[in-house]
């Protein structure tokens, strides 16, 4: 005897079954169509490159302070994506300008006793023999870099606490990456720059850090509403982070010392 293969009813010959199996196909043709467009939204939340290079576009054409601001209130995690990118770019750089620093260095303690024929690659061959080659120096600038980011999260979230501010760990992550957004601008600036005059570099250097610090002062009251200026705190923050991010350069970096480099460019 024949019977529905969806609800199991037994029918006679000829007879259709009532169980709504026409509406149960709709149910579930809609049903596969609302899963087909799920991958298709969950896309659209996922950041892509152009949307990085829009953050990066947006902070530095447009005010910057705004820029900072609007991604305190942001909760994605854009900030992953725009923080390896920044570190990438800022880990070449850096090394680069050390480099170079560092050659403008022994060419001027060595000059008399080597004269002029001093070139780059020899004073590269120098590093690379004291574990200062290029890509060891890259990749610990870059591991310094994203330490530096987390601590500094670590900081501005003692900060707010202290403050008793309320704070989400992606408002602040995208705060940081994007008042970095600058700094990372300069970046690329002194990869030119350095080749011409290591000294302008460095001191864009300081010029680009200073940026980042006040744009984080003020992307930090946007983070909650502050009745009384955090300026203080702040400052004690600063300490802090700038004493981290000297004891992580000595552990990672202890051949280079920062303060011959300085002595012997300027």
């Amino acid at each position: 005897m024949p019977f529905c293969k969806l609800c199991g009813k037994n029918l006679d010959e000829g007879e259709k079954c009532t169980c709504k199996a026409s509406g149960s196909e709709e149910n579930f043709e809609i049903s596969n169509s609302d899963v087909s467009a799920l991958p298709e939204e969950t896309k659209k939340s996922i950041p892509y490159i152009p949307d990085i290079f829009n953050l990066f576009r947006r902070t530095i054409s447009k005010n910057t302070i705004k820029q900072v601001s609007l991604s305190a209130k942001e909760n994605s995690i854009l900030w992953t994506f725009v923080i390896v990118l920044e570190t990438l770019i800022n880990s070449l750089a850096l090394t680069v300008v050390i480099h170079r620093g560092i050659y403008t260095v022994l060419k001027s303690f060595l000059k008399p006793y080597v004269g002029a024929n001093m070139s780059y690659g020899d004073s590269a061959a120098m590093l690379k023999k004291i574990g200062l080659g290029f890509f060891s120096l890259f990749s610990r600038t870059f591991v310094i870099g994203i330490i530096v980011f987390f601590i500094t999260v670590a900081l501005i979230y003692v900060l707010l606490k202290i403050c008793k501010k309320k704070c989400v760990f992606n408002n602040i992550s995208n705060m940081i990456s994007t008042a970095a957004i600058p700094l990372t601008f300069l970046s690329v600036v002194n990869l030119v720059l350095c080749f011409i005059l290591p000294q302008a570099a460095l001191l864009v250097y300081i010029v680009a850090v200073t940026s980042v610090l006040l744009l984080m002062y003020f992307g930090i009251q946007k983070l909650d509403k502050f009745t009384e200026s955090p300026f203080w705190i702040y400052m004690a923050f600063i300490f802090v982070l700038l004493i981290a991010c000297f004891l992580i350069t000595k552990l990672l970096m202890p051949e280079i010392e920062l303060n011959q480099i300085f002595s012997g460019i300027f």
